[in-house]
């Protein structure tokens, strides 16, 4: 089955602006990241053929991102990242009826959606399936802001103050096969909810696919802390999302007060992929990083993981290891503390240190 991945940054970001926050919302970053290059590793493991993105008119610092960054890393992972503009609305669906014809399923997710969604399996689920569509979905917790009252008569029985209630709902990550797409064709603006109602009432099968995964529409500020907290504490899920990497560098970074020492993460050579399987990390690398330090005791902090593309257009991925020192290390080269903020100003280091949750912003 070829199937192709439409993500759709093309939202006007209306609530994102009204939180305060002017960025184009596929631009976003979270944890330093933008949400649309965020979409695009979560893309990495799917098995999609190619990728096309699609922007509203108007919108060149996503274009210019999809020339720039979006167009290396889809050579790193392997794929030409086709940029698709809109230039009239086509609500949240209609887009993908331009790419009737070009395979036989479309995968579609929303930049400003942060999730761990496992899309190869959801394409699998679509594909025995054989839905026309195949709707991601899952539970969604709703707090009412009054007080509940049960009432039997004018006898009240009970009294549940600001209750949470659950609803099933769409998870905005969907597969569309042919039919679907016949259906968008040359149609202009569409949207999901209408496109499912028409096929299910011209008795065309569509598909749930139920998931537990994390999730989050990150569509104001609020929303993006809580993005920041999720792939803080689900680091490795979100920053290490390559099926395969080229090469392996290892960082040691000690904090001490609002400095930090670093050894390796720019400079360290690359090993072969292969040297440091699922991140573990060969106990005599790290020895020597420490002692290049200038620490001489055993320590073993643990690895945080985070995947990038070279300026040779090749994955890898570093696995650095933070570790809090109580005390300064005696003074050398390797050793010399440097203030956050002033490492912060070197991009591949910056989003190492976030990574490491030495730094946030």
């Amino acid at each position: 089955m070829s199937v192709l991945a439409l993500v759709m940054a093309g939202g006007g970001g209306t609530r994102m602006r009204s939180s305060g926050v002017t960025t184009l919302k596929p631009l976003v970053e979270v944890r330093g990241v933008p949400l649309i290059e965020r979409n695009l590793w979560a893309l990495a493991g799917a098995g999609v053929d190619g990728i096309v993105v699609s922007y509203a008119a108007g919108g060149a610092a996503v274009e210019h991102w999809l020339a720039g960054r979006g167009a290396a890393l889809g050579h790193a992972l392997g794929w030409t990242v086709e940029a698709l503009m809109e230039a009239e609305p086509l609500g949240n669906v209609g887009c993908a009826g331009r790419l009737a014809g070009r395979a036989d399923a479309v995968l579609v997710v929303y930049a400003d959606n942060l999730t761990l969604i496992p899309l190869s399996a959801l394409l699998d689920h679509h594909a025995r399936a054989g839905a026309a569509l195949t709707l991601a979905t899952h539970r969604e917790p709703f707090t009412m802001p009054f007080g509940e009252l049960t009432l039997a008569g004018s006898r009240v029985t009970d009294y549940r103050e600001k209750p949470v209630e659950f609803h099933q709902v769409s998870s905005a990550v969907f597969v569309l096969g042919p039919m679907a797409l016949e259906r968008l064709a040359n149609r202009g603006p569409a949207g999901l909810s209408d496109l499912t109602r028409e096929l299910i009432a011209a008795g065309r099968h569509v598909e749930a696919y139920g998931h537990d995964a994390a999730w989050i529409d990150v569509n104001d500020a609020a929303a993006r802390s809580r993005a920041e907290h999720l792939v803080t504490v689900q680091g490795n899920a979100f920053e290490a999302w390559a099926p395969r990497v080229h090469s392996t560098r290892v960082a040691w970074i000690g904090v001490h007060d609002d400095a930090v020492i670093t050894v390796g993460p720019l400079g360290a050579p690359e090993l072969p992929a292969e040297m440091c399987e699922d991140s573990q990390v060969p106990t005599e690398v790290l020895g020597m990083l420490r002692r290049e330090a200038g620490l001489t005791t055993s320590s073993a902090p643990a690895p945080v993981a985070l995947d990038d593309v070279t300026e040779r257009g090749t994955l890898m991925r570093t696995i650095a290891f933070v570790e809090p020192l109580a005390d300064r290390p005696p003074a050398n080269a390797a050793s010399r503390p440097t203030p956050v903020a002033e490492l912060m100003r070197i991009p591949a280091i910056a989003r190492l240190l976030r990574r490491a949750g030495v730094a946030s912003g």
